[in-house]
């Protein structure tokens, strides 16, 4: 017998028909996906739940908006200024509700954008920049004088060029599908400069004029397939979403059928043998207007009889559940936010179900909203008429608000958690009290964020090494290692110390900072120390502690 194993086999059962002919496994194969047209996605956006499925993500992702967060030296009156700008450039839909409503904010951009993407296979978000150059040209950010305004458009509208057919993602240019009454803010980005060609020509504009959003993603060599775009949601979720409504579909002729009419008959097949179907038709007839008009019939009492007879739906639930859950499960979006229902479970509260949706969300925020953010108002920044005036702006960000709230009794907790934490620091010499003060409250808002000013921090350390004061121990006795300590009377008399006789020199306290195996070690020695002397600092307290210090990070 060989020893070699072969792993190229597979199972097969003769008596069960595994791997043979008759089995219907081995006959399974990968179909064609669905491609939907226009007028199908058109008409499927408006079917409920995939109405909630397309908007559920861009709603939530800015549902609660976004802060700001601004370099050092920034004025009110530039903070001021960028709101205003941000919340005037709209954009115009093709929506022919919202057709003469701008969506003037970038709030309302996102929520459009994301909307489109999902239900066309993607969008784009157009930036009629006025930078003195025509469309297909780059955007030459050192004279755009303002931005005009902003459109979202999807991607039937809007599609890659052909010099990007072998990776759409990677096109210089983009063509626009225009039509005036649609986007007047485009006709006039385009103005003057292709006369004699109808609006139903293409438009090319340069990529740094387009931000893409994309749909559901698939690789470069599928959006091919899509005119240069990834896929529909609705197209991704077509199987499972046409199976959960063909089965609720059956379920409600199942209950219209529910309860059978039976009219029994002496000598029915008989009857129908000699041919009098009409008389039995008729007698039927009457025995329902019997019903409908008086609430009963009236039989002949050793001829005929009448009975209802009832479906069993037992299991039926379980099985219509089977198909809600892969629903669910290809949507990704939670059942209490797809159907509206309750936390189901035992001990339900939701509380997981919205960690994990509110996880799924920041995810999501994390990609294009924030890419697209990013774009828009680092262009705001270099506008002539912005609030900087043309100038670039340095170190700013975007941060999105989290989409769970805390109750006051967790504010309150997390912040007494925070106070407890910023008093070791401060004990120990890490943080200064200007810090503390600054990065909880100097904000707009509270925050756990700790930002160190080591212009404070040294002015405090230069300060407290001139300080003097009188520092008995607890034992009224010297401390091992500190015998030749002054007494006075039978006290310790404690000394000023010059910051260059420091055992822990500034140097390795600023080190500490920013070490954090190094800062719990240090706030456990102050800690150790305070609870040893009385008066905190003092020279030879400050000494017990770097020794201390030099033990635990030994």
């Amino acid at each position: 017998m060989s020893d070699v194993i072969r792993n190229d086999g597979v199972l097969i059962n003769a008596l069960t028909g595994l791997g043979t002919a008759s089995d219907s496994t081995l006959y399974t194969q990968v179909g064609a996906v669905h491609r939907l047209g226009q007028g199908q996605l058109d008409q499927l956006c408006q079917v409920w739940p995939l109405n909630v499925a397309c908007t559920a993500y861009p709603d939530a992702a800015t549902a609660k908006g976004w802060e700001m967060s601004w370099p050092e030296g920034v004025s009110d009156k530039v903070k001021t200024a960028f709101d205003t700008y941000r919340n005037v450039v709209g954009t115009r839909t093709k929506d022919s509700d919202l057709r003469d409503q701008p969506l003037s904010s970038d709030r309302e951009i996102l929520r459009w954008a994301g909307y489109l993407a999902n239900v066309y296979r993607g969008a784009a978000i157009v930036l009629n920049v006025d930078d003195g150059r025509p469309p297909h040209e780059p955007i030459d950010t050192a004279n755009i004088k303002t931005i005009r305004e902003i459109e979202v458009l999807d991607s039937f509208q809007l599609y890659p060029g052909q010099t990007a057919i072998a990776n759409p993602l990677k096109t210089t240019h983009y063509h626009l599908q225009i039509t005036p009454d649609w986007h007047p803010g485009l006709v006039s980005m385009f103005q003057g400069r292709f006369s004699g060609q109808g609006y139903s020509q293409s438009y090319p504009i340069h990529r740094s004029r387009v931000i893409r959003v994309p749909g559901i993603p698939v690789p470069p060599q599928v959006m091919r397939y899509n005119n240069g775009w990834d896929r529909s949601l609705l197209e991704v979720v077509w199987d499972q979403f046409s199976a959960w409504e063909s089965m609720t579909k059956g379920v409600e002729h199942l209950v219209k059928d529910y309860s059978l009419f039976v009219y029994q008959v002496a000598g029915f097949g008989d009857m129908m043998t000699e041919g009098n179907e009409a008389a039995i038709r008729q007698r039927i007839t009457s025995l329902q207007m019997m019903a409908s008009m008086m609430g009963g019939v009236v039989l002949d009492k050793d001829e005929e009889s009448v009975n209802f007879v009832s479906r069993q739906f037992s299991g039926l639930n379980d099985l219509i559940s089977s198909y809600r859950d892969m629903l669910i499960g290809a949507l990704g979006i939670p059942h209490t936010i797809l159907f509206g229902e309750s936390p189901s479970g035992l001990g339900a509260t939701g509380e997981s179900e919205e960690k994990t949706w509110a996880k799924k969300v920041g995810a999501y925020q994390e990609g294009w909203p924030l890419a697209a953010l990013n774009r828009m108002y680092q262009l705001i920044f270099l506008a002539k008429d912005g609030p900087t005036g043309g100038k670039p702006l340095e170190g700013w960000g975007v941060v999105f608000n989290p989409l769970l709230e805390q109750t006051e009794a967790e504010k309150i907790a997390n912040r007494s958690s925070q106070a407890q934490t910023d008093s070791v620091y401060l004990s120990a010499g890490v943080l200064v009290p200007e810090e503390v003060r600054k990065s909880r409250f100097g904000g707009a808002s509270f925050s756990f964020e700790t930002t160190l000013d080591d212009e404070a921090f040294q002015a405090a350390q230069q300060q407290a090494g001139g300080m003097e004061g009188e520092m008995p121990m607890d034992e009224g006795i010297p401390e091992e290692g500190f015998e030749d300590a002054p007494v006075d009377d039978g006290e310790f008399v404690d000394e000023a110390l010059p910051p260059e006789e420091e055992d822990m020199s500034l140097e390795e306290l600023e080190g500490a900072r920013g070490d954090s195996v190094r800062l719990d070690a240090l706030a456990i020695a102050t800690q150790e120390a305070q609870q040893r002397f009385v008066i905190w600092p003092s020279r030879y307290a400050v000494a017990w502690r770097d020794r201390r210090y030099q033990e635990l990070t030994q």
